[in-house]
């Protein structure tokens, strides 16, 4: 699937330089979900071998479940 919109700071990136910038992203996103959980945030993770339907049905249930 291709998308028509291109990120900016992609253009002229070659494969290396977006598998870097991606790396950085996911640990960005990690020490963030971690710090969250340290102050008590519940946190649910998808599982993406899982079909969207499924984790759609999943993430409903986690939220339904903080009211």
């Amino acid at each position: 699937m291709l998308r028509n919109k291109v990120i900016a700071s992609h253009i002229n990136a070659n494969a290396e330089t977006l598998a870097n910038e991606t790396m950085k992203w996911r640990q960005l996103l990690h020490t963030s979900v971690a710090t969250l959980e340290q102050y008590g945030v519940q946190v649910y993770r998808l599982d993406a071998s899982r079909s969207v339907r499924e984790n759609v049905a999943l993430t409903q249930q986690f939220l339904d479940n903080l009211k």
